[in-house]
């Protein structure tokens, strides 16, 4: 075994064991009664990163598109950019027959500007897209969950189902494509 491997082994083995202390220490702590929801949510959110992303739902088509490669100008949009390369790719003609292909009913794509969405990149390539019927702020683009501060709208049981749920989401590890990843969208009941 070279000293390379070596070094590498080590470091592995390192982590391994941070990281079972972790786990260990997130166990006693839950068990203490000290790591209650709201002490969970940054920690959750810290560990997915960029892979949740929260903003206004008529928004999305922006973020998705941009989160594929596409170069899509600033909302609003602008005929600027590869925007009918996507929708070409996407096989529609505009917004309002992507959110539909998306599972967007009349209704929540006439009112999206009142939604709250939260896409969630699954393990591969696939995402998960909660619809949720509240309104957060209109945000000019997508951020992480824990800038969203959806924790102070989302309260006890509520914020539990949705940590939940947005966990699962992250686990999932379907991939449709890479190329054109399918969205599940789910509307989260409050």
């Amino acid at each position: 075994m070279g000293l390379e491997s070596k070094t590498e082994t080590r470091i592995t083995e390192a982590f391994d064991e941070a990281f079972a202390s972790a786990i260990r220490l997130l166990n006693a702590e839950h068990d203490a009664g000290y790591l209650n929801l709201y002490r969970l949510f940054p920690i959750v959110s810290m560990v997915l990163g960029n892979r949740v992303q929260v903003g206004n739902a008529s928004r999305f088509i922006y973020h998705y598109a941009k989160s594929q490669g596409y170069d899509i100008p600033p909302y609003p949009l602008a005929g600027s950019g590869e925007i009918k390369k996507f929708f070409a790719d996407e096989g529609v003609e505009n917004l309002p027959t992507w959110y539909k292909k998306v599972g967007f009913t009349e209704r929540e794509y006439e009112h999206a500007h009142e939604y709250t969405l939260v896409s969630v990149r699954g393990r591969n390539a696939d995402r998960t897209a909660f619809l949720i019927d509240v309104y957060l702020r209109n945000w000019p683009q997508f951020v992480p969950l824990v800038e969203s501060k959806i924790d102070t709208v989302l309260r006890g049981e509520v914020l539990a189902r949705f940590l939940n749920a947005v966990m699962n989401a992250a686990l999932d590890e379907r991939q449709t494509d890479s190329k054109n990843p399918a969205i599940h969208l789910v509307r989260f009941e409050l």
